[in-house]
């Protein structure tokens, strides 16, 4: 357990970040947002039911 914990403190230590991206969980879906270069907004939904292909899996697929 020390060694995990030091490596978690020495990586939340970033001095100059190349980008920074916001993430927000909402109820039903997710918000992205990059604010370095341009600001960039963008959310993402879960794809219903009905459109998922065989393949997909049910509650882990987003658009």
């Amino acid at each position: 357990a020390l060694p995990s914990l030091r490596l978690l403190y020495l990586l939340d230590e970033i001095s100059n970040p190349w980008l920074t991206l916001k993430t927000i969980g909402h109820q039903w879906y997710w918000s992205y947002e990059y604010s370095d270069f341009k600001k960039l907004e963008f959310d993402s939904y879960m794809i219903p039911t009905m459109e998922l292909k065989t393949d997909e899996f049910r509650l882990l697929d987003v658009d």
